[in-house]
This record gives structure tokens, sequence and C-alpha cells, in this order.
């Protein structure tokens, strides 16, 4: 037995060395099976990551193209700027070898060309160096064409246009309506731009979110049809909520409040209701010398554009226009916007009758009615001049004060 012991004693120490490295090499293996797999999908990521990064044009162009996928907002392709930039230092290098070329040859004649045309060389590729695209038109201070252009071509001369009515996307239909003769063509050729304050009914801010794009939209659509159809335009002066405690409140207390609504330099003030057009309200009627300046909007549920053609009608009742009430009228047939007629489709362009149109065109330079102060509003100088005249006068009552400064203090 001793024997036997002594045998396996030198054996037991080498067990747990034993054991140890297999456990090591059981870690390893454990280690290279999951973070293999992980490594891998790692690299596959910052590699996508890093090649979407440098072929990112390239990427979003081929979604746009065959994915349909639209780019993300704020991207612009480098590649159209990049070509124009290449064809911009094109043209800027070929126009300096044009002056070049054309100085040498304009220095074989007399001394006094080969100045004028240095100095119309000079002026050339200034011009040609600050934009490619833009033609030489002058050099110089004389104002007439650069000796340094006479061999080429003149490119096509820039027409600086008076800024038009907004342009805007085929949203909304646009009037499409016939040109007027005689005395009426010169009244409509005369435009005017009125500035609009639109009070908005809290409804309508809850049922859209975009509220405020739409609104500009509206107005510009409807700038857009007044221009075609009287010459008038119409620029958005400010946006306002209605109190919440008018919400549902009858028409007479809606134009009360608008009619007494500061104004805050305005012509206009237009108050959108969220709901149709009550029973029995009739709007004012502006027959008399001076056009009206509040009215309100009722939206139209049975259509989806819901204020277009209401704002076109309720504004043109303010310069006379009167409703189309006789269902047998060629007007009503036809869908006037004066005319209560249902609108069978909405894509087709606002029409109004000659008869109000006429009247619309007409009255369009008339004064408004009773336009409300603005906050602030100083006087101006001649009835500043008046009032210093009045100062000068003895003053029997308000201890001299002139009559200018004793309005201000009741007001």
């Amino acid at each position: 037995m001793s024997k036997h012991e002594d045998a396996q004693s030198p054996a037991s120490p080498e067990s747990p060395g034993k054991g140890g490295g297999k456990r090591l090499k059981a870690v390893l293996r454990l280690v290279l099976l999951l973070g293999t797999p992980l490594l891998l999908l790692f690299a596959i990521f910052a590699g996508g990551v890093y090649l979407g990064a440098k072929r990112s044009q390239k990427v979003v162009s081929f979604e746009q193209r065959w994915l349909g996928i639209e780019p993300p907002a704020g991207f612009e392709f480098e590649a159209e700027d990049a070509s124009e930039g290449e064809d911009a230092g094109e043209g800027e290098d070929a126009g300096e070898g044009e002056d070049a070329g054309e100085g040498e040859d304009a220095g074989e004649g007399e001394d006094a060309g080969a100045t004028a045309a240095s100095e119309g060389g000079e002026a050339g590729s200034e011009a040609g160096g600050a934009d490619a695209n833009a033609p030489a038109q002058k050099a110089g201070t004389g104002g007439e064409p650069s000796s340094s252009t006479s061999g080429t071509e003149p490119g096509p001369e820039q027409v600086v246009d008076e800024p038009g009515p907004t342009e805007l996307e085929p949203g909304l239909p646009i009037a499409d309506i016939e040109a007027l003769d005689g005395p009426l063509a010169a009244a409509y050729d005369t435009r005017r731009t009125l500035s609009v304050e639109i009070m908005v009914d809290p409804a309508l801010v809850v049922a859209r979110e975009d509220w405020i794009d739409y609104i500009q939209e509206l107005t510009a659509a409807v700038s857009a049809s007044f221009d075609a159809m009287f010459g008038l335009r119409l620029r958005l002066h400010g946006l306002a909520l209605w109190d919440p405690s008018l919400v549902g409140a009858d028409a007479d207390t809606l134009l009360a409040d608008l009619s007494g609504r500061q104004r805050n330099g305005a012509d206009l003030i237009l108050g959108l209701v969220a709901r149709p057009v009550p029973n029995g309200y009739t709007p004012a009627s502006y027959t008399g010398t001076v056009n009206g300046d509040h009215a309100l909007i009722f939206a139209d549920l049975e259509l989806e554009e819901r204020y277009y053609r209401a704002m076109l009608s309720g504004l043109a009742q303010l310069f006379g226009a009167q409703p189309v009430r006789d269902r047998s009228a060629p007007a009503w047939l036809r869908g006037s916007i004066m005319a209560g007629a249902p609108v069978s489709d909405e894509q087709r362009s606002p029409w109004i009758d000659p008869q109000n149109r006429e009247v619309v065109v007409a009255n369009k330079q008339r004064p408004f009615a009773s336009p409300a102060p603005t906050p602030g509003e100083q006087a101006s100088p001649e009835d500043g001049a008046e009032d210093d005249a009045q100062d000068e006068a003895p003053a029997s009552k308000g201890k001299g004060k002139s009559k200018g400064q004793a309005a201000q203090e009741e007001d």
C-alpha cells in the first residue's frame, strides 16, 4: 500500500493546473463564438456608415430615382454645385483667354486704340470673374459695350421686372377670366394692394396643426384670384386668435368685436368662423361711396377648401358686389362666386358674373368706411400745424392746451 501511495502522490499536484487550462480555453472559445459575430456586425455597420457618408450623394440619388424615396429635408446635391463651379471656371478661363488674345491683337494697332482695348479687356475680365453666367454689358464708365467682347456673341439681357403677385403651387384653383375693355380696363390696370388682418377661430387651430401655413396659402390664393378678376392684391398683415369666450357667439357679437379691434395698420380685418353661415345672416351692403373694412368669413363644410370661395365672395361684398339669389339667373346657373349655388367641382376656377365684377373694379379705389385707429397713432404734420396755430390764440378753456392735446388726453 505504501508503494502505491508513493506512486500516486506526485501526480496529485498537477490536476488543478490542468483544470485551470481547460477553463481558460473554454472561456476563449466562448469569447470567439460570441465576439466574432458581434465584431463582424460592428464592422459591417461601421463600413456602411463610412461608405454612406462618403457616397451620400449617390445613395440618395439612387433612392430617389429607383426607390421613390424623397431626399431628407435640407439635403442638397453637391454634384450640381460642382458641375456649375466647373462650368463657371471654364467660362472664366475662356473669358480670360479671349481677353488676353484680343488685347494682343489690339496692341498691334495705334497706341490710343491699344489703351482703349486694354481697359476694355480688364473690365471684361473683371465681369467674367464676378459671374461667369452674367453677360458682359458695359466696360469702363462710358456705358458702351466693351471692345473685349466684340468677337463673342452677346449673352441674353437680364430684365428686372417689378415684383408681381405671389406664385403658389396649384393647390387652390385661381380665377381665369376674360379681359376687360373700355373705361373699366384702365380702372382694372390701376392695381391696389391691401393689407389684411385675420382673426382665427380657435376651433380652426384645433382642427389643423398647420393653420398658419394654411391661412398664408389661402390668402395668397385669394390675392391671385382677386388680381385676375379686379386688379386687387392682398397682403397678410397679421394673424390673431379670437378669445375662447367668443367661440359659438352669434354673428352680431363677432361683427361688433371685429369693428372695434385695432388694425395695427391693416386696411381690412376679417374673421374666420369655423361653422356654417347661420340662418338669417345677411352681411352689410356697401353701395354708397365707401368700401367695407371688416367681414365675417364662415366655413362651407360641404367643400374641402372650406373658406376659399367664401372669402372671395365676402371680400367682394366689401367693394359693393351683391349676392345673386335668383336661381334662374345666368350668374347662378354658371356658378358665380356671388351666388349660393352648390359647387360641383372644387378644382374649377372661381368665376364672378360681369355685373358684380364691374362694380368691384369701379369701386376698388374708394376709401374705407371707418377704419379703426392704430394704437399710438400720431397726428399728421398738417394736424400739428393746426394745433400750433390754435396754441397761439388765447385759450379760454383747457388752461392753454391746444385742441389736439386736449383730444389726446380725452382719448
